[in-house]
């Protein structure tokens, strides 16, 4: 009967008395059942193979030794210290290899491994793991990383989701990390790897290069335009910004190379879009009514005002310490009593230029070449300063109603 299905062993035949003679039939069915129940017995040199599932009764095996082949037990210790999971031999920065553990010969999804980086990418990243086959590494899903996502010596957790690996708890920037410097231009690159640049050059932005879900910050070293889309480029106010050295802006990607302006900082402490108080509130326009009781008439709105003096031949026109003009401003040219330096023409808009400690000039275009005089104008001569995301120069009210755009600011002179 071998065991009794607990474990036990009993002999077949009852026990043979002192002096009885032992019969052929006894001792063969005894020795052939007791040989059955030692072939089904675990032999300790490894030459019998369960048969079925084998309790421990909360035992353990001890001992053992560390695991070879994925079918093997593993040792604690493999476990806690990442044996089981850590790419080895890893080599490449966008063509990535590496060496799997336990001679694993096949992808499965779920599968999780380290990587400790060969150095930082430059580029989208693939990985062959014992010769495989070359996956990509990817992001936030499907999203192939970018330059500088992934940093020399890092340690990257991967997942195989299935058709890649995606990085887990990485391949994003989460801490301050400041970027190379970027030229300013009609379209600017935003590079993985950091997430705060400086801006430098004073050419209009009007777009970006961008993937989707990024947060960053730029410092912009000069003036220059930012130029409001509705879709790739949301501003504050939904007006164009002019720039100043020292100003700081916040923007979200919502979708590949359509950015919003989440939060802009002037060096100044001024805000970007007026208050409730000071202005229209954003999205929506300020009508000013005017009539005897409340305003008075042929009052002009402006931002800033300067009475100057040009000088032909430096095509400057002098300016106060303090009066608050700065690079990339719109102005408008008034006179009163005689005439503009000839070159320069009333009711034209000029963008600032070289401003200086007491100078400044006057150019056609964003960023451009001083536009040149032949002389130094007659009378008074007065600059004044747009009011912000308008295209002509001071409102002057008579009578009636007068409709400023949303996001702009004014003052009362």
């Amino acid at each position: 009967m071998a065991r009794n299905g607990s474990g036990t062993y009993s002999l077949p035949l009852a026990d043979v008395a002192s002096g009885q003679t032992i019969l052929a039939s006894w001792a063969n069915t005894t020795l052939s059942d007791i040989a059955t129940a030692l072939t089904a017995s675990i032999a300790k040199d490894g030459q019998t193979v369960p048969t079925a599932t084998l309790p421990m009764g909360n035992f353990r095996h001890t001992g053992v030794g560390a695991a070879t082949a994925v079918t093997d037990y593993a040792q604690a210790r493999q476990v806690i210290d990442g044996d089981l999971i850590e790419l080895t031999s890893v080599s490449g920065t966008n063509t990535v290899t590496a060496t799997g553990p336990l001679s694993m010969s096949a992808y499965a999804t779920g599968q999780n491994f380290t990587m400790k980086a060969a150095g930082a990418n430059t580029d989208a990243v693939t990985l062959n793991i014992n010769s495989i086959g070359a996956l990509a590494i990817t992001k936030n899903g499907t999203i192939a990383l970018e330059s500088g996502d992934i940093k020399s010596g890092a340690v990257y957790n991967l997942v195989h989701d299935g058709s890649g690996f995606q990085i887990v708890g990485g391949g994003d920037i989460v801490q301050m990390a400041k970027g190379g410097d970027i030229t300013s231009a009609s379209t600017i690159v935003i590079k993985g790897g950091a997430n705060y640049f400086d801006v430098a050059g004073t050419n209009a932005v009007s777009t970006m290069t961008v993937p989707v879900n990024r947060n960053f910050f730029l410092h912009f070293n000069a003036a220059l335009q930012l130029t409001h889309n509705a879709t790739s480029l949301d501003l504050p106010g939904g007006a164009n910004i002019t720039t100043a050295t020292g100003d700081v802006a916040e923007f979200f990607s919502r979708a590949a190379n359509q950015v919003q302006c989440v939060s802009y900082t002037k060096a100044d402490g001024t805000a970007v879009v007026a208050s409730a108080g000071g202005g229209p509130s954003v999205g929506t326009d300020a009508i000013i009514r005017t009539n005897a009781t409340n305003i008075i008439a042929n009052t002009t709105l402006t931002e800033k005002e300067l009475t100057y003096t040009a000088v032909h031949g430096a095509e400057t026109l002098s300016r106060g310490t303090d009066d608050g003009f700065a690079n990339g401003d719109t102005v408008q040219l008034l006179n009163s009593g005689g005439a503009a330096p000839a070159g320069w023409s009333v009711g034209t808009q000029y963008y600032v230029v070289n401003v200086a400690s007491a100078t400044m000039q006057l150019s056609t275009s964003f960023g451009g070449s001083a536009a040149a005089i032949s002389g130094n104008g007659s009378g008074t001569n007065t600059v004044y300063k747009n009011i912000n995301g308008m295209t002509a120069g001071p409102v002057t009210i008579d009578s009636g109603t007068v409709t400023i755009r949303s996001g702009c600011t004014w003052n009362i002179i």
